[in-house]
């Protein structure tokens, strides 16, 4: 009994002290994402305690050793925003030059699917939230759409034009509409989308249907059921089509494994939106699959 206090006034701490450190994160974040993410990682940590001291222990050394590396992300998107860029000079000095960006969509927050998964497994059904994250999943599978077919978006005047044959990093990328002006280095575009996971050569019709069927639907319980099918889909290679990794990670903040474990672990309930449930055990039966052939490939490489 006194171990199972001690344990409850451990979590409290480490969640206590979470919500300082989200002191570090710009304001804006922390007033749009804040109380998701420490509702996320409390959950995480009540989850691990329940399993033990050392699951809790590596629970937390996981979420320290992340939170670096999305300080950084949050801060460079902070200054693209406002129309920076942090350039390092040869002298290794940095300055910050105001110029006019190629932007896409970002990939979701962990904290936003899970709340709106919740909510609808008590029956909440949060148009607002609905709204808003099949919304994000339109503009980046539109991003995506376009990083693949290899076109952007003109940051000056918003039209959208293809990249041609333009290959080497020195040649210039001019927008063809007539008194716009905005030119840039192919080099700039590609490092704008390199890293982003935006080339999604083997979920194009996934994409493709997303946009089309999402802009026909009205109600919020068959947005989420869209919503839904685009975060449990699989890519296909695009030479031979067959399945390959679940899709999940082109669209959720994370690595690939960890988004991919987020999917697994959300829980549906009895008053969960029809569908989702059957659409869920087929992605997992196709993880399932998938795992298997790779735990084969890799024993057979092993001989």
């Amino acid at each position: 009994m006194k171990r199972g206090v001690k344990t409850d006034d451990l979590c409290a701490v480490l969640v206590c002290l979470y919500e300082r450190m989200l002191g570090l994160y710009p304001r804006s974040v922390r007033d749009e994402f804040g109380s998701e993410m420490a509702w996320v990682f409390a959950r995480g940590v009540e989850d691990a305690a329940r399993k033990g001291w050392r699951r809790l222990l590596a629970h937390c050394i996981g979420e320290l050793r992340d939170v670096p590396v999305a300080l950084i992300e949050v801060w460079a998107r902070q200054c693209e925003g406002k129309g920076l860029a942090v350039n390092t000079l040869c002298d290794g000095a940095s300055t910050l030059q105001e110029y006019e960006r190629i932007r896409w969509a970002p990939r979701l927050s962990q904290a936003v699917i899970v709340q709106m998964y919740a909510q609808d497994a008590q029956g909440i059904v949060d148009k607002g939230l609905i709204d808003r994250v099949g919304a994000a999943l339109d503009a980046r599978a539109e991003s995506m759409l376009l990083v693949t077919r290899r076109q952007i978006c003109c940051p000056r005047c918003g039209m959208v034009f293809g990249l041609g044959d333009v290959r080497r990093d020195e040649d210039v990328v001019c927008c063809p509409e007539q008194g716009c002006g905005w030119e840039a280095t192919f080099q700039t575009c590609r490092n704008s989308w390199r890293r982003r996971h935006l080339f999604g050569g083997g979920i194009l019709p996934l994409l493709e249907a997303y946009r089309s069927e999402y802009s026909q639907v009205g109600s919020p319980r068959a947005k989420l059921q869209l919503i839904d099918r685009l975060l449990h889909a699989f890519g296909r290679d695009p030479r031979t089509g067959e399945i390959r990794w679940p899709s999940v990670g082109h669209f959720i903040e994370g690595k690939s494994p960890k988004c991919v474990a987020l999917m697994e672990s959300l829980s549906l309930g009895q008053d969960s939106t029809p569908g989702l449930r059957e659409t869920k055990q087929r992605w997992l039966d196709m993880l399932r699959l998938q795992r298997e052939a790779t735990l084969e490939a890799e024993t057979r490489g092993g001989v």
